[in-house]
């Protein structure tokens, strides 16, 4: 069936970050027992599978701190068959983190910009990357800013199944710090008929998704030291436009099998999320981990 695109105008990006409440972002920050205020991620799964990110990260210091991105599972297994989408399949292991800008802002910035591209983001060169097993690690050196802005790719991150695509991505695994805000918009570049949406984490976590257009909404209140999240996606496959890396593909119809292992693990848990962040929203069951 042909597919009608529906990237989001200025006008519906502005109607859904109205309903948004702080400015907010989504990494992983080590360092002492700093408290991070808000973090707000906006990110899009794009034609070839990667993920485009643009972050905000807003501090309550200015001294340096170290940032991690989640983008591989250092004890992942190498499956095959129907078990190669088991939650620690190697096949979820990200490429890597690309770091494409890195730049502060001003207290007074309006988070509606991010969408419209217009904030006003001040280059910021003094920090450095490192790669770890299962991170990309960025150093924020000190700096009398504390507001911090990010663009990054996290490479072939979604997985092509013979009858569907996939994405399984981490936003945080084991948090090295206490966040107080963060909200998550997770999306897809095009209309899907399939569109399953499923959530791992603690029950401090509201995850909402729309019926209307492709996107996922989460909002995390106080999320601890060594607390995970995670979203895993389900979508038409003809929206993979590129061909991606044959360590992507699965081989196998997994439509059914991921629906069962989810359907497992809903049932160990009892708490139930109802969300009304976006206009029509659907209820998604958050499983605790």
């Amino acid at each position: 069936m042909k597919k009608e695109e529906l990237r989001m105008n200025n006008k519906d990006k502005q109607s859904v970050s109205d309903q948004i409440e702080g400015r907010n972002s989504v990494l992983e920050l080590l360092e002492s027992d700093r408290d991070i205020n808000k973090i707000f991620i906006d990110s899009e799964v794009d034609i070839s599978g990667n993920l485009i990110v643009k972050e905000i990260i807003e501090t309550d210091s200015n001294e340096s701190f170290t940032l991690e991105i989640p983008y591989k599972n250092k004890d992942a297994k190498e499956y095959k068959g129907n078990d190669i989408v088991q939650d620690d399949s190697i096949i979820y292991n990200a490429h890597d983190v690309q770091i494409n800008k890195v730049g502060t802002l001003d207290k007074e910035y309006d988070i509606n910009n991010l969408y419209k591209d217009k904030l006003d983001i001040k280059d910021y060169n003094d920090y450095t990357e490192k790669d770890t097993e299962e991170y990309k690690q960025i150093t924020f050196n000190n700096s009398d800013k504390n507001i911090y802005y990010l663009e990054y790719l996290v490479l072939c991150t979604s997985v092509k199944h013979n009858d569907s695509a996939e994405l399984y991505y981490s936003y945080f695994r084991n948090s090295n710090q206490n966040i107080k805000e963060i909200v998550i918009m997770t999306r897809l570049p095009y209309a899907s008929e399939l569109f399953d949406v499923y959530a791992h984490g603690k029950r401090n976590i509201e995850v909402s998704k729309d019926t209307k257009d492709p996107i996922v909404l989460t909002k995390i209140n106080n999320l601890k030291k060594k607390e995970s999240f995670s979203i895993r996606l389900l979508y038409d496959k003809d929206i993979f436009k590129i061909a991606i890396n044959d360590s992507k593909k699965s081989n196998v119809n997994a439509i059914d099998l991921i629906r069962n292992i989810e359907l497992s693990k809903q049932s160990k848990t009892n708490f139930l999320n109802i969300y009304k962040y976006l206009s029509i929203p659907i209820i998604i069951v958050l499983v605790i981990i």
